[in-house]
Order: structure tokens, then C-alpha cells, then sequence
């Protein structure tokens, strides 16, 4: 009767462990993702306001590149 019972706690715990690992697992894997930062369909478009935002192109330099994300976008 003990034997069976060392069996079956060796086997639960087991059990336990693999599951606390793949809790821990899970848990990495969504801090990594939701850590990563998104990258939006417009980007370009967001990175080209942020330029111009920043002083680094001008207007003008600003509407011939966006003239080409709309032809693009056709």
C-alpha cells in the first residue's frame, strides 16, 4: 500500500512540475511580446510626421513623400 502511494505522489509531482515550467514558459513568452513594441500598419506615414515633427525635413520635403505614400496606397 505505501508503494502505491510513492508512486502516485511521484507522479503528481511531476505533473506539477511540467505545469509550473509551462506556467513560467507562458508567462516569458507573453512579458516578451507584450514588451516588444507594435509596429503599426502606417509607419512610414508615422515616421514621416515625426521627421517633420523633429525639424529634420521641411514642408515641402514633407508633402512630395506624401504624395507618394498616396500613389502607392492606389
Amino acid at each position: 500500500m505505501m508503494g502505491d502511494m510513492t508512486s502516485w505522489m511521484i507522479v503528481f509531482g511531476l505533473l506539477g512540475l511540467v505545469l509550473l515550467i509551462a506556467l513560467i514558459a507562458v508567462g516569458v513568452y507573453l512579458g516578451v511580446r507584450l514588451a516588444r513594441p507594435r509596429v503599426e500598419n502606417d509607419s512610414g506615414r508615422a515616421l514621416l510626421d515625426r521627421r517633420l515633427a523633429d525639424g529634420e525635413i521641411d514642408v515641402e520635403d514633407y508633402y512630395e513623400r506624401d504624395a507618394v505614400f498616396r500613389a502607392r496606397r492606389r
